[in-house]
């Protein structure tokens, strides 16, 4: 295959596994010790080192307020997965066709110069994807604008309704390309937001734990309430 392209996997360079499993069980871990923070045995030991209710209760919101964030960045990825498959798919179907009609064009071709240029036959395909698209959509029109282009691809049993159902195809495979790019920027915009929101709440949240080990350094059965093993 002579174009050697490679599609970013969406996110791979944002949201690593380990990050998503981390806030998944941070998740987990909050709410759990948030929740029975409150509880009357527990909150006035907390409030005794500083810990009020009302920043519990805040706090709390702000954890749902991420596990939405966090579903959001997960919806947006596979949105972003979804429109990567689409182009994937309809430029594995075009792309054999394509060097074929190109292959011979060459041959066609190889002493119009002029033909050479305007078609962009010469060298090899663009690896980008938009690049791609553009030479392949640079290609089709040019001969399908040329009857005596179209003609002489004809020569070698490469039909006009052939070439418009490749350009067609290139035209189609320009507007996903476009859309996987919309999607991926999408899935990073999400990413960046929930992992700023979760940088932020994960810090006081470490305060937060430091401060109601030491408040409930007498009563381990507390500690166990808010899901810390003893320590």
């Amino acid at each position: 295959m002579e174009n050697n392209q490679t599609t970013p996997t969406p996110g791979k360079n944002v949201s690593s596994d380990s990050r998503y499993i981390s806030i998944q069980q941070f998740l987990t871990n909050a709410t759990t010790a948030l929740t029975n923070a409150q509880l009357p045995d527990i909150e006035p030991l907390l409030l005794n080192r500083g810990i009020t209710k009302t920043d519990v209760i805040a706090k709390l919101a702000d954890v749902e307020a991420l596990e939405k964030l966090n579903e959001a960045q997960k919806k947006e990825y596979g949105e972003s997965y979804q429109s990567t498959a689409d182009y994937d798919a309809l430029e594995h179907t075009l792309h054999q066709e394509y060097m074929d009609h190109l292959t011979l064009a060459r041959l066609v071709f190889k002493t119009n110069i002029s033909a050479q240029t305007g078609l962009g036959i010469k060298g090899k395909r663009k690896s980008d994807d938009a690049g791609y698209c553009k030479q392949a959509l640079q290609f089709y029109n040019g001969i399908l604008n040329s009857n005596d282009y179209k003609a002489a691809m004809l020569t070698k049993g490469v039909t006009t309704t052939e070439l418009t159902t490749m350009q067609t195809g290139y035209t189609n495979l320009g507007t996903l390309s476009t859309a996987k790019d919309k999607e991926f920027g999408e899935a990073q915009a999400a990413t960046n937001k929930r992992n700023t929101f979760y940088d932020e709440l994960e810090d006081w949240y470490s305060d937060f734990k430091e401060t109601a080990i030491v408040a409930l350094r007498k009563y381990p059965q507390y500690r166990e309430q808010l899901g810390w093993l003893e320590r």
